[in-house]
């Protein structure tokens, strides 16, 4: 009798080892140790399941990651309010440098003055759009934005001849001479809102009064 449940439990062993040995890559084996009625020790794979575990783990690392991008963005969020503040600042502080309360109007070009030096009040012209008179090199109005980040180059930089015009040029080649894209910038001007009932000044002496 003992050795035919010897025998049984060999055989019951052997099918247990085919069936879960063929699982083992997603288990992890653990060894138990029988004894059988003759003291001979006999050894069956324990089958520990890992998958739901490995699954948990999964989960917490995605977890991290999700974590770790929230973080990452709201330091990027940070960094540009921060860099846009900076930005601001220094706008602000050149305001009274790119915007001078009053400019003489000298320039280098010339090798003298034949008339007196314009005087401008630039606080005084203010409420006007800085496009009226500040323009790109294609023509296009700068904007005051434009002008606090990027700065402006002088006039005599685009419009820089100097003397007295030949006749019979084109209106875009007179404005290459210094004194006639001022004059048509300033006068022009002048007389639009004197029709408004406003009072500005037209002639040289008006204008060329220091």
């Amino acid at each position: 009798m003992k050795k035919i449940l010897f025998v049984l439990v060999l055989i019951a062993g052997a099918i247990f080892s085919l069936f879960y040995g063929s699982h083992g890559g997603s288990c992890q084996s653990q060894q138990v140790t029988i004894e059988s009625p003759s003291e001979t020790k006999m050894v069956f794979p324990v089958v520990e399941n890992k998958t739901t575990e490995t699954a948990m783990d999964a989960i917490k690392t995605e977890k991290v990651k999700v974590r770790e991008e929230k973080e990452g963005k709201k330091e990027t969020i940070e960094r540009t309010e921060v860099a846009r503040d900076e930005v601001k600042e220094k706008a602000d502080k050149n305001i009274e440098t790119i915007s001078p309360t009053i400019i003489h109007m000298e320039s280098e070009i010339y090798k003298k003055h034949r008339k007196r030096i314009v005087v401008f009040n630039h606080l005084k012209h203010a409420d006007y759009a800085c496009g009226e008179c500040h323009h790109d090199t294609k023509g296009a109005p700068l904007t005051q934005e434009m002008i606090q980040t990027q700065g402006i180059d002088k006039c005599s930089k685009c419009h820089n001849k100097v003397g007295k015009r030949p006749a019979g040029l084109s209106k875009k080649d007179r404005l290459s001479y210094h004194k006639e894209a001022l004059h048509k910038s300033c006068k022009g001007c002048h007389r639009k809102v004197r029709k408004e009932g406003k009072v500005a000044p037209v002639t040289c002496k008006g204008c060329h009064t220091n």
